[in-house]
């Protein structure tokens, strides 16, 4: 997989419940954002921070929880590049690390109103879909955006 990818947001618009639960996971996984490049010094300390912040995405995601055990699940480090302002989503950056782009958008459907769409692209493929409902995505094809 490759170190980054792109993420792109249309017609994001935060859920008004979900609000404070993912701005906070924004500001936990941008704070922690170079934890993997600390995991090259593996000790007992990386391992206890990696189920941290496993509990704190399970703690604010239903979603994650059915992606994670109690203790690993994937580390959705692009959530910490998100902005919300204005109840709409953005990017922040034009790179964001790379993760399982499928887990990223299910989590991202719990927080965001239905008809955003969500873009992944990386190593010269792209996924893209609307959020349908909460886990409830509908692939699109690259040329339907609608």
């Amino acid at each position: 997989m490759a170190a980054r990818m792109h993420l792109s947001l249309h017609d994001a618009r935060v859920r008004p419940d979900r609000a404070d639960d993912l701005q906070a996971l924004i500001d936990t996984l941008f704070a922690r954002r170079h934890f993997d490049r600390a995991q090259a010094q593996q000790g007992a300390g990386q391992m206890w921070l990696k189920a941290e912040l496993v509990q704190v995405q399970r703690a604010r995601s239903s979603v994650y929880q059915t992606l994670s055990s109690r203790m690993d699940g994937p580390l959705l480090f692009p959530m910490g590049f998100l902005r919300i302002q204005d109840g709409r989503v953005d990017v922040i950056s034009d790179a964001v690390p790379a993760v399982d782009p499928t887990a990223l958008a299910r989590v991202l459907s719990e927080f965001l109103q239905p008809g955003a769409r969500i873009t992944c692209t990386a190593d010269d493929t792209t996924h893209r879909w609307r959020v349908a409902g909460v886990d409830d995505l509908h692939a699109l094809r690259t040329a339907d955006q609608s």
